[in-house]
């Protein structure tokens, strides 16, 4: 269950408020978010994210599509209390069920939502639920109406073979006239029988069917809400900075489901931050095989990778980021500082001026393309950046490189007068 007491503040954002839920099946993200965490996790599917007004308004309309379906198939019951009681109750516990999970959205507390509660807030956006209600209520007039047919049809050609068996028989006489008639009579009851009693047996083992894969879904059910609490108690860890402990709830989570992309992803993150770097890169190719669209990953494998001095990989990890989401600075900056480290440092400066053009107002930005400049002993420019770092805030270790920047340009202009004075020397 969700904490309660801190529904409406965002866990990564302290000061943001939940705003609404993300339906998206594929989002290494938190389901529920604010605007900031909207602005940066989930830019890349926006259509999936539903403010919480929207969802009430749904909601709405939900109940009102699942109250005529149940008026539907409490018509039928009539006729099949046996098929229709099955789907009745299972109509009013989802009514009740959706009716909980929208006074939970207007009164703006989603965190108070069961896991199954969450589950069924995103089946309910998939549209071949809807279909699947719609099927359901027509399969049964279908088989009530073919039910129907073949027991008038069975009836008159019965009663029409029975007649002209009788008529024979009359014309004829004698013994063969009843055997005919005796086999006349087999012979219906074994029709009205293979068209009555069989669908109704068939429909028997259908309903056998279908409880057992009640059954399943239920452990299924059991396993997604384990799985879902413990991914939220390593999440809670994590957040603590408990990282060994939120691996060990990480790694039951996917005990219990390994095509879950942002499990993975996350343990690798608590892993990295103990150096388990090595280990964090397997969790984040896990993670890219379940999804390979999400530029953050590749962004967090990169710097795993940096650590391991796997340089190149590391660039090629950036590359891709950039590929997925070319707005993404970060991606530029990280790639720059491992340009840098290999001495590729034209090619750096270019990245960190990609970075600086998306996003102009992060000093680090301009302090390491000064320090790259410097390497390249050219000490105007790297003063320039230095200079501009400074405007956004003071920072002792820039105004240090920017010294050294300033002397070694200082030795670069005094050998030039000490030429000219001891010329004047030697004139004298």
């Amino acid at each position: 269950m969700f904490n309660t007491q801190k529904a409406q503040n965002c866990q990564l954002h302290k000061s943001q408020i939940y705003i609404g839920f993300c339906i998206s099946n594929n989002c290494p993200s938190n389901f529920f978010y604010c605007q900031k965490c909207l602005e940066q996790d989930h830019r890349g599917h926006i259509e999936s994210c539903k403010e919480f007004g929207q969802i009430t308004k749904d909601f709405t309309n939900f109940i009102k599509e699942k109250k005529s379906h149940l008026d539907k198939a409490k018509e039928k019951q009539i006729q099949l209390q046996q098929l229709g009681r099955y789907q009745i109750d299972a109509y009013e516990k989802q009514i009740d069920e959706l009716r909980n999970i929208q006074r939970n959205f207007s009164k703006k507390k989603p965190r108070s939502l069961s896991n199954q509660e969450i589950k069924i807030l995103k089946q309910q956006y998939c549209p071949d639920g809807q279909i699947d209600d719609l099927n359901e209520v027509t399969q049964m007039e279908q088989l009530i109406q073919s039910l129907e047919l073949m027991k008038e049809d069975c009836l008159k050609n019965g009663r029409y073979k029975l007649i002209k068996n009788i008529k024979n028989c009359l014309s004829i006489g004698g013994y063969w006239c009843v055997q005919i008639i005796i086999i006349s009579m087999i012979l219906l009851y074994f029709f009205l029988f293979l068209a009555i009693i069989m669908p109704w047996m068939n429909y028997e083992s259908e309903e056998q069917l279908r409880y057992q894969q009640a059954i399943e879904n239920q452990s299924f059910l059991e396993s997604f809400r384990d799985q879902t609490q413990y991914f939220t108690i390593a999440n809670d860890l994590y957040l603590k900075g408990n990282y060994s402990q939120a691996i060990i709830y990480y790694n039951k989570a996917i005990h219990l489901q390994q095509d879950n992309a942002s499990i993975y992803f996350y343990n690798g993150n608590a892993l990295a931050k103990l150096y388990y770097f090595e280990l964090a890169v397997q969790n984040y190719n896990r993670a890219l095989k379940i999804n390979s669209d999400n530029d953050v990953i590749y962004m967090n494998k990169g710097y795993a990778l940096t650590q391991l001095k796997l340089f190149n990989q590391a660039i090629d990890c950036y590359d891709v980021a950039i590929k997925i989401n070319f707005l993404n600075d970060e991606a530029y900056y990280n790639k720059g500082k491992v340009l840098h480290q290999v001495k590729r440092y034209r090619e750096a400066i270019e990245s960190f001026n990609i970075a600086i053009h998306i996003k102009s107002n992060n000093q680090h930005y301009y302090y390491s393309k000064g320090l790259t400049l410097h390497k390249l002993k050219e000490y105007h420019q790297a003063i320039e950046s230095y200079d501009c770092a400074l405007q956004i805030s003071i920072n002792q270790e820039i105004l240090k490189n920017k010294n050294n920047s300033l002397l070694n340009l200082d030795k670069i202009d005094k050998p030039q007068e000490l030429k000219k004075d001891t010329l004047f020397e030697i004139r004298n």
